[in-house]
This record gives structure tokens, sequence and C-alpha cells, in this order.
């Protein structure tokens, strides 16, 4: 189980790298949404699709897949 106390976030201008951002399948289009993006270097990147130019949260890859089984397990979920 991960921790998520102090993410490292960025702004968008601030990327070492360009981002290609994508939406869930899943997510209708037109909601808002978080947009994924992966980087060459193996980090995965976050952001709110409301917010495009907002904070963006970098995750190393492991980190991002430790991330997505708490969600899965409904570790998030609201009581």
């Amino acid at each position: 189980m991960i921790e998520l106390a102090r993410p490292l976030t960025l702004k968008n201008e601030m990327a070492a790298e360009p981002l290609r951002w994508r939406k869930s399948s899943r997510s209708a289009l037109d909601r808002d949404c978080v947009e994924v993006a992966s980087g060459d270097s193996g980090t995965i990147y976050l952001r709110d699709s409301k917010d495009p130019d907002g904070l963006i949260l970098a995750l190393a890859s492991g980190t991002f897949a430790e991330f997505l089984a708490d969600v899965k397990t409904g570790r998030f979920d609201r009581a």
C-alpha cells in the first residue's frame, strides 16, 4: 500500500519532456476527469482535466502501479 503524503508536483511548463495526455476510455466526452501521460524516463504524470495548466503529480511507474492496485481494491472509496 502506498502513501501519498508528499507527492512531487510541477507545473506543465516545467515538465522535462513533452507530454501526451490521455483520458480514460471509460470517461464520457463531456465529463472532466484525471488525465495521464507517461514520459520517456518511465515517470507517470497525472493532472486534473479541468485545470490542464495546473499542477501535475509525477509518480515512478512502480508507485503508479501500486496506486492503481489500491484504487481497484477500493482504498480511496468514500464511505
